[in-house]
């Protein structure tokens, strides 16, 4: 089959699994962002070439907590400063200061 065509009918599929999981009901929905999660986690494992079960436990157990809590204002904006402080320890992380040249480049690039 046409990749094109591929995409679009798992396009479909997507978008078909998830309206009917939000017009069905609360728990469908959050259901299936929870599989969306671990999907998300393990692909995103693979791809660094990372052991999976502690992200994949941390992410499960931080989904379930954030499921039973409910939101007020103290509690919104604490998330909200711990997912910055993160964001910015991992630009630290990616991004070093210290810049390495490539001493063994003779004509142009690689």
């Amino acid at each position: 089959m046409n990749e094109t065509l591929i995409r679009a009918l798992s396009g479909a599929v997507y978008i078909l699994l998830l309206l009917s999981c939000i017009l069905y009901s609360n728990i469908t929905f959050y259901i299936l962002f929870g599989l969306f999660l671990a999907m998300a986690v393990l692909e995103f494992c693979k791809l660094v070439k990372l052991n999976y079960v502690i992200p994949l436990i941390i992410a499960i157990v931080s989904y379930i907590i954030f499921y039973n809590t409910p939101f007020n204002q103290l509690y919104d904006g604490s998330i909200t400063l711990i997912s910055i402080l993160v964001a910015i320890q991992l630009a630290f992380f990616c991004f070093p200061r210290k810049i390495k040249h490539l001493k063994n480049m003779k004509n142009g690039c690689i």
